[in-house]
């Protein structure tokens, strides 16, 4: 969890799982629980699998989830790479693609709750 330490109140949950399976629809789930109470979902993968690109996988990262970090900077290049030639034509695309950041650029996502 992060928590906003002035308001003292659970402002993100971080999900980590190195493979997905069914554990990508339960941090889906979770996101649309938990998105009403104002708590952002953080899905953290390495991705080892490689099922992030599924369709059913993709629509929720890009769609539910409000990010997902990939560990493996390979792995994220691929990703980023693949959705490019097939969705980078959309004009949301950016928007969705903002969702999905390597583990190096974590930082980014963690100051945000900082402020």
């Amino acid at each position: 969890m992060i928590v906003n330490k002035v308001y003292e109140k659970v402002v993100a949950v971080l999900s980590c799982k190195t493979s997905l399976r069914e554990r990508m629809t339960e941090a889906a789930f979770w996101s649309r629980e938990l998105k009403p109470k104002g708590i952002e979902v953080i899905f953290i993968t390495t991705d080892k699998d490689e099922e992030v690109t599924s369709d059913v996988n993709r629509y929720i990262v890009m769609h539910v989830l409000d990010y997902t970090v990939i560990t493996d900077p390979d792995r994220y290049n691929k990703i980023v790479e693949e959705w490019k030639l097939k969705y980078g034509s959309r004009s949301d695309f950016n928007v969705m693609m903002s969702k999905i950041i390597s583990f190096n650029d974590i930082i980014k996502i963690l100051q945000k709750y900082a402020s």
